[in-house]
């Protein structure tokens, strides 16, 4: 029997994967420098009560801290946990790989908004030219960058769920503005 795949999902397994290899050079890579505090020196993605991911900014310091950076991302501090959880310890290459799945996931999401609001033909290359870019690259060489593919992929969700505006309006928005919780 023949797999039988609608033209809609072959167009998301394009996207999925034209993400994925394009992310997948950053999987041999270490550590960066930004990681050393935000991944490698924060109790929170390690071993911290969960409780404190939630009252602790980005790089672990309380949010109401005067030294505090004030970012507070408690999501993308729960898969750093995760990916140490999973490894009983740090693998770049696992916190890279995350992040390309992540990224690929967004992508497919960035296509599923350009289907509801471009032509038939146009959706798939908007998506791959838009996501698939050098642009991309700074998020997905550091760990600490998947805060901005996270933040992406929430405002991709979001955009799912306001379907009706954007049909109406007609523009697009920046994901940035959707990602603080990221």
């Amino acid at each position: 029997m023949i797999l039988e795949v609608s033209t809609r999902e072959a167009c998301a397994l394009v996207v999925f994967t034209a993400a994925l290899l394009t992310a997948w050079n950053a999987n041999s890579n270490g550590f960066v420098w930004d990681d050393r505090s935000a991944v490698l020196g924060n109790d929170d993605a390690q071993s911290s009560s969960l409780i404190d991911v939630f009252s602790h900014d980005f790089w672990g310091t309380h949010i109401q801290s005067k030294h505090s950076h004030k970012s507070y991302r408690p999501l993308t501090v729960l898969s750093f946990r995760l990916n140490y959880l999973m490894t009983m310890g740090h693998s770049a290459w696992l916190y890279h790989f995350t992040n390309a799945l992540v990224h690929a996931g967004c992508s497919v999401l960035v296509w599923k908004v350009a289907d509801v609001l471009f032509q038939q033909h146009q959706r798939l290359v908007e998506t791959v030219t838009t996501k698939e870019n050098p642009e991309d690259a700074p998020p997905l060489g550091g760990n600490t960058g998947m805060t901005t593919t996270i933040g992406g992929e929430w405002g991709s969700l979001w955009s799912e769920e306001e379907r009706d505006v954007v049909e109406v309006c007609g523009d697009g928005f920046d994901t940035d503005d959707y990602g603080g919780i990221v």
